[in-house]
């Protein structure tokens, strides 16, 4: 019985692992932040933020898990008291943390995708742990992951609402330059019109690559055209797609 309520491990080798996994997670959430405003991947740079995502969406948990589990075993009654304090005192956004992880699984939920709840109905703008914010006409709106699973919801498909919208664009110089995508992105980010809050998602188009798929946010539906019109002065044709 002492035995079981004997210390696991030492001070040095939880802050060991500690360091170890929080250095991990960073260098995990720095290159899905690079990935995420500089495209220098080309088609499968996509892909590759997807796949840190889903890696992402595994190691958070895992990791508080790991941690709380060697946190006990320094002192499994003290320690295992504590926890489970804590624990209950953090019922609603454990909870809603949970819940968070198994709505991610699915991968249609991403900024940008428009959805139901309820009464509200609007743009997904931001995805937190404990729930995501989905901007309306009327406003923003806060809705925890709990109350998803609970009420349930309805992503609308191929609706465009907000300042989201999707582009084909194409150089009216075009000749095949790599470096086209890279460009039009740097030109993007010095425009006052988009809401960058949400980077601009620009690819080459996998039916024409002259063209580039891109994805951004206005600021306000009377930009669009001011954008559109810029873009033109840029050198290039664009026109909206109903597709993405």
């Amino acid at each position: 019985m002492d035995k079981l309520l004997a210390s696991q491990f030492t001070w040095q080798e939880f802050l060991t692992i500690d360091l170890t996994l929080l250095v991990l997670y960073l260098v995990l959430r720095i290159t899905l932040g690079l990935l995420g405003k500089v495209n220098f991947l080309g088609s499968i740079q996509s892909k590759l933020e997807l796949a840190i995502r889903s890696i992402l969406l595994f190691f958070e948990p895992l990791v508080l898990l790991i941690l709380g589990s060697i946190f006990v075993l320094f002192n499994p009654l003290t320690h295992g008291l504590l926890l489970f304090i804590f624990l209950a005192m953090s019922y609603i956004p454990v909870r809603n943390y949970i819940s968070g992880r198994i709505i991610l699984f699915d991968k249609e939920i991403t900024i940008g995708s428009q959805m139901r709840i309820q009464e509200i109905e609007g743009i997904i703008s931001k995805i937190g742990r404990v729930g995501l914010q989905v901007s309306t006409n009327g406003g923003s709106h806060f809705i925890n992951y709990t109350k998803m699973l609970e009420e349930g919801f309805t992503l609308l498909k191929n609706e465009k609402m907000g300042g989201f919208y999707y582009l084909k664009v194409k150089p009216k110089d075009s000749n095949n330059n790599p470096r086209q995508v890279q460009r039009l992105q740097d030109l993007l980010m010095t425009t006052p019109y988009l809401n960058h809050n949400h980077s601009p998602k620009l690819s080459s188009s996998p039916t024409d690559p002259q063209v580039i798929d891109v994805w951004l946010s206005v600021q306000e539906e009377k930009h669009l055209q001011e954008l559109l019109a810029l873009m033109k002065q840029w050198g290039y044709s664009v026109e909206l797609s109903t597709e993405h």
